[in-house]
């Protein structure tokens, strides 16, 4: 029977990279694809049923109620993310504004107390960068976040408003 299977089954679709030993216990076969990517002698293979797309509608089941609310459930949530998801874009550019501004005033406050740390290796330096750069990146993290929530929920304008008042975001720190 593994003979007749391997020579069968070997190169049966299109896109088989699997080895032939995992078939052993196919019991069905679909042949969806157009053109066809499943060879019609799969068919004759002990055991094995082939079906085309023309028959689907004869031997596809119709789905029961408590598969139809299950299937409803799933696509309702996803809709429900993908528009939280949408809803969260629209404080993207108050974000990048704020990430901009912060970084401004990093590099100026840097600038600003470079004359008194002259003495300071390249090791040094680097290290007092990446810990003012880590400082702005939590600070400005849960507030981010809570925008981002706020606004997913259709609280968006509320937590802008907020936003651009608490940091006094500038009209071109947005574009």
């Amino acid at each position: 029977v593994m003979t007749a299977v391997r020579s069968s089954l070997s190169g049966c679709c299109a896109g088989c990279a699997a080895p032939v030993g995992i078939f052993k216990s196919v019991q069905a076969a679909a042949r969806v694809a157009l053109p066809r990517d499943v060879e019609g002698s799969v068919g004759e293979v002990p055991g094995v049923r082939l079906f085309n797309v023309d028959q689907l509608p004869e031997v596809a089941e119709a789905p029961s109620a408590e598969e139809l609310a299950r299937a409803e459930g799933v696509v309702v949530g996803e809709v429900e993310r993908f528009l939280g998801w949408l809803r969260e874009r629209q404080v993207v550019p108050e974000v990048v504004a704020l990430y901009r501004q912060a970084e401004r005033i990093r590099i100026e406050e840097l600038r600003r107390a470079l004359p008194r740390l002259s003495g300071l290796s390249f090791e040094q330096w680097t290290t007092i960068q990446g810990l003012s750069r880590a400082i702005v990146q939590k600070l400005l993290h849960q507030p981010v976040v809570r925008c981002k929530e706020a606004a997913a929920r259709g609280d968006g304008e509320l937590s802008l408003g907020l936003l651009r008042e608490l940091f006094e975001l500038k009209e071109e720190e947005r574009k």
